[in-house]
């Protein structure tokens, strides 16, 4: 029976449609905006109760009570396609947030495209946030709600994915609440021919308010809202199965060649990446490096350093003029970089480390464990934690963040700072070398990532606005760039 009712169930879908796919756009030439959207609520309609009647997949809704009587924002969980024939079928009139490459499939792509969804391409991050925040502020004040699913592909059950800012950023640039929707379709629908008959339950929440909220804030208060009512529904906890910083494919030194642009010798270095799918180019303190894909051969590194050769050379020219500094030899006298000045190393006997005040000129270390620069890393570490306490603060309070973003010490090799699209903040240890106005600059450019999560016009408005002095603070940084990154 389970076989049949599966087989049964596909055989109406490819004829169903088809068919409705055709009613569609003919009834585009009579009423565009009206009609095709009612035929795809029947047709979703319909499968879903073949469903429940072929594949004794039924299920429990509550919460629609929740739902307000203006538009608004709806992030709901994504394990299955049911999903995706349940929400069009129960939502007023609204939109969905997809990829493109849905709107290319015979048939149901026609009928797609015909309900004026906002179809990004997801290899363009920046340029896909930009959209569905354009087209989502233009969908709502047409009176459209709009769904995204934010981990933004099917989870497998038992998993959580990241959760995107996307939604949220949408939600408190239009200023209008969020739905959070949880589920467990995954468990009776998964990817395949056979269903597993049972109830799928649903929760739509209440509204999620975005008044005097981050984006950061209104995304974590959604997957807290959702994760927690997935474990009461599931009976367990979800494993995170978000995805790591992108990794060297192997521990081996980076590989160094040599190219001969414009009459000029460069060295460069290979580094591969398992999840990167473009060529990168990075001019550090190093040099030249090329961040590329596991599949790009050298031949396709080469070519695409002679399409940058302008870019290349400049760079090439700017970081052979610019100073090597020597990294301290880590004996009693050497001299490190501290807040903007030097301290000297003085060995003396007693506690390991001890702190001391800014006039002081001397970094005291006891050198019975002869691990002198890890001590010197240690104290740096130490000392920069209530600096950067006090400028997020400082800035958090002009901008009426509450609460405070808590904050975490990296060990970077290329950045100085980073706001993840959830709002988690990160500074580099290394910052303790850089002055204080260099270390203000770097917090307000974070303290900005939580409203706007790119580096365009307003960005930088919002810089400027809580950090005048910011254009003189990056210079600076820049250009000592060589000398905080030494060791």
């Amino acid at each position: 029976m389970k076989l049949l009712g599966s087989l049964l169930y596909l055989i109406i879908q490819s004829l169903v449609t088809p068919l409705f796919a055709v009613l569609m756009v003919l009834s585009a030439f009579i009423d565009r905006h009206t009609l095709p959207k009612l035929l795809a609520k029947y047709w979703c309609t319909f499968m879903l109760w073949c469903g429940v009647f072929l594949r004794r997949v039924r299920f429990s809704v509550s919460g629609l009570e929740h739902l307000p009587s203006t538009p608004c924002v709806i992030l709901s969980k994504h394990q299955s396609e049911w999903e995706t024939l349940f929400l069009p079928a129960v939502l007023p009139p609204h939109v969905m947030v997809l990829k493109q490459e849905l709107l290319k499939i015979p048939f149901f792509g026609w009928g797609l495209k015909l309900l004026e969804p906002i179809a990004i391409d997801r290899s363009q991050k920046k340029a896909a946030l930009e959209q569905v925040i354009r087209q989502g502020i233009a969908r709502l004040e047409q009176g459209l709600y709009v769904v995204i699913f934010p981990e933004g592909t099917r989870v497998k059950v038992g998993y959580k994915g990241r959760y995107a800012q996307s939604g949220a950023q949408l939600a408190t640039k239009a200023q209008v609440p969020i739905i959070p929707v949880a589920h467990n379709a995954g468990v009776y629908w998964p990817k395949g021919l056979f269903k597993q008959p049972g109830i799928i339950t649903v929760r739509f929440g209440e509204p999620i308010t975005t008044d005097n909220k981050t984006a950061a804030q209104v995304i974590a208060e959604v997957e807290t809202w959702i994760e927690s009512n997935m474990e009461q529904i599931t009976g367990h906890p979800a494993q995170d199965l978000r995805k790591t910083p992108s990794q060297a494919l192997t521990k081996k030194k980076p590989r160094e060649l040599t190219i001969n642009i414009d009459e000029k010798i460069i060295p460069y270095r290979i580094v591969r990446r398992k999840n990167r799918k473009t060529i990168g180019l990075i001019m550090d303190h190093h040099g030249l490096s090329v961040a590329i894909p596991q599949w790009v051969s050298l031949q396709q590194v080469e070519e695409a350093l002679r399409q940058q050769h302008q870019w290349i050379t400049h760079k090439y020219q700017a970081w052979q003029s610019q100073p090597k500094p020597i990294a301290p030899s880590w004996n009693e006298g050497s001299s490190i970089p501290w807040l903007g000045n030097s301290k000297t190393i003085v060995f003396h006997e007693g506690q390991q480390l001890s702190l001391f005040a800014d006039q002081d000129t001397f970094i005291r270390i006891n050198n019975t464990e002869g691990d002198v620069k890890n001590t010197v890393i240690k104290a740096y570490r130490e000392a920069i934690l209530p600096i950067l306490k006090e400028d997020i603060e400082y800035f958090c309070d002009q901008l009426k963040i509450h609460p405070i973003p808590t904050f975490t010490i990296s060990n970077a090799q290329t950045r100085w700072g980073s706001c993840s699209e959830k709002g988690q903040l990160r500074f580099n240890w290394r910052l303790m070398k850089a002055s204080r106005d260099e270390i203000r600059y770097v917090v307000a450019h974070e303290i900005a990532h939580l409203f706007e999560f790119n580096h365009g016009p307003k960005f930088w408005q919002l810089v400027e606005r809580i950090y005048p002095q910011y254009r003189s603070a990056k210079e600076r940084l820049k250009k000592n760039d060589s000398l905080y990154r030494q060791f």
